[in-house]
C-alpha cells in the first residue's frame, strides 16, 4: 500500500514539476518575442574647439540592433591623425575630444544597461565601431588578474546599493575598454571609455588604480593586453572588426527588466535562456 501510495505521489508531484517548466518555458518564449520598439537618443550639439558631436538614433529595437552603431554621427571638425601604439594605428584626440565623446557614448540610450555583471567585451566592441564609422580608429585594452581571481571591482561601486551588478557580485576576470590617445606633454597617452562603470575617459593608469582594491597596491598580480579594435577576447579569439556583437546584451538586458536580474540568472545557468 505505502509503495502505490508512494508511486502516485512521485507521479503527482512529476506532473506538477513538468508543468511548471512548461509554464516557465512557455513565459520564456513570450519574453523573448519582443515587440518592436524605437530607441531614440538624440543628443544636444556640443561645442569643443569645432568640434561638434550630434546624434540621433530612430532604429527598431528587435530588427536592427545589428546596426546601430551605423545610424550615430558626430564630427570633430577635423582630421585625426593615427599612431603606431603596441602594434596597431590607434587615433589621436585632444583631451577635451576624449571627454566629449566619452559624453556622447555615455548619453546613447541602447547602451544605458541597467547590469553591468557581464558584457564589458561587447559594449566595448559597439564602441570601437560606432568611433570607426565616424573616422576615430580605437583600440582595446583588456585588463586582467595574472592569478585567475575575480579581483577587478570598481573602487565606486563598493559598499554602494545601487551598483548595477547583483548583490553578492564578486568581480571580474578580466575587463575590457576601448581607447584612443592623447597627447600630454609631447607623451602619448591611452584614454580608455569604460562607458557605465566610469564617469569620464580616464588614463590607462587611472583605469587600473579605479578596478583595484584599495588594500591591493600591488600591480603585478595585474596584466594588461592591448589588441586592435576588432578582438573580442584577450586571447585572439574571434576576430570581427566590422560586426556588431552588442543585440545580445540588448535583448539580456530586456530579460532582466521583465523578470529581475536573478530570476534571468537562474534561468540562463539552467539553460533555459
Amino acid at each position: 500500500m505505502r509503495s502505490i501510495l508512494f508511486l502516485f505521489l512521485f507521479s503527482l508531484s512529476a506532473q506538477i514539476f513538468a508543468d511548471t517548466d512548461a509554464a516557465i518555458m512557455e513565459a520564456l518564449k513570450e519574453a523573448m518575442q519582443f515587440n518592436e520598439v524605437a530607441s531614440t537618443a538624440t543628443n544636444a550639439p556640443g561645442d569643443c574647439n569645432g568640434a561638434k558631436f550630434t546624434s540621433k538614433i530612430t532604429v527598431d529595437l528587435k530588427e536592427d540592433a545589428d546596426h546601430f552603431y551605423k545610424e550615430v554621427e558626430f564630427d570633430l571638425g577635423r582630421s585625426v591623425r593615427k599612431e603606431q601604439f603596441q602594434s596597431d594605428e590607434v587615433s589621436v584626440v585632444t583631451e577635451e575630444e576624449a571627454q566629449k565623446l566619452f559624453e556622447l557614448f555615455s548619453q546613447l540610450e541602447y547602451l544605458k544597461f541597467d547590469y553591468l555583471h557581464d558584457g564589458c567585451f561587447a559594449r566595448a566592441h559597439e564602441l570601437a565601431l560606432i568611433a570607426k564609422e565616424n573616422g576615430i580608429d580605437m583600440g582595446k585594452v583588456f585588463l586582467s588578474d595574472h592569478t585567475g581571481r575575480a579581483s577587478l571591482y570598481p573602487k565606486s561601486w563598493k559598499n554602494n546599493p545601487d551598483a548595477p551588478v547583483p548583490t553578492g557580485f564578486v568581480g571580474w576576470r578580466y575587463h575590457v575598454t576601448p581607447y584612443v590617445l592623447v597627447e600630454k606633454e609631447g607623451e602619448l597617452v591611452p584614454f580608455v571609455f569604460d562607458v557605465g562603470v566610469a564617469k569620464k575617459s580616464q588614463p590607462l593608469n587611472e583605469w587600473q588604480d579605479s578596478l583595484m582594491d584599495p588594500s591591493d597596491t600591488d600591480r603585478s598580480n595585474r596584466k594588461v593586453t592591448y589588441r586592435d579594435r576588432g578582438y573580442i577576447y584577450e586571447d585572439g579569439r574571434s576576430h570581427f572588426p566590422d560586426t556588431s556583437i552588442i543585440k545580445g546584451q540588448i535583448e539580456d538586458q530586456e530579460l532582466i527588466r521583465e523578470h529581475g536580474i536573478f530570476d534571468f540568472m537562474y534561468y540562463r545557468e539552467k539553460g533555459l535562456l
